[in-house]
């Protein structure tokens, strides 16, 4: 479920190759940048629908709700895009708004502020994925969900290396900026 690249196709309809445009991210801020922001809108609700998607199949399957992290793993390297694939910020923010909309309610918070603060989606995205384990830690949050989070929040960084070298060499785009060609 994780793996469908919903993004590609949505910018793909629009008559665009969204691996070679803007940051080449096949993700909902790439879609915005390059195809428009309806259009990434459009793909960041189906990249979100995608893990709570993975949240209530687990559920109704009555799985261990930690098992839905595996839809972050399938959009970061689908198998549709030959193991690449976006950054997971969506997708994990739709699994963690299935199994505590609290919680994603105030890590939502903490990317909203941080994006009007800094211009800059990557930093909000990142900060507020590193804070969610400790936000799900205050909610009282069984224990293996503050890991599950914590490990996501990990393997976000490790998706976000570009970004993180682009905002020490001052390079990082803001929301509206697209990749100078």
């Amino acid at each position: 479920m994780g793996a469908l690249p919903f993004s590609l196709w949505i910018a793909h309809a629009k008559g665009i190759d969204i691996q070679s445009v803007g940051s080449g991210n096949p993700g909902a801020t790439n879609v915005a940048r390059s195809a428009g922001l309806p259009w990434g809108i459009l793909a960041l609700v189906f990249d979100i629908g995608k893990g709570v998607a993975a949240g209530w199949v687990t559920y109704s399957l009555q799985a261990p709700l930690w098992l839905a992290g595996f839809a972050v793993l399938g959009h970061n390297w689908s198998v549709f895009l030959k193991f690449q694939g976006g950054k997971g910020v969506a997708t994990t923010l739709g699994v963690l708004g299935f199994i505590s909309w609290m919680g994603a309610a105030w890590t939502m918070g903490v990317w909203g502020i941080l994006v009007a603060l800094t211009r800059k989606v990557s930093v909000g995205s990142l900060i507020a994925l590193l804070v969610s384990p400790v936000i799900l830690f205050l909610l009282n949050e069984d224990i293996t969900i503050v890991a599950l989070f914590g490990m996501l929040a990990g393997i976000s960084v490790i998706r976000h290396r570009e970004n993180i070298q682009r905002l020490f060499q001052g390079e990082e785009l803001s929301p509206r900026e697209s990749k100078k060609e």
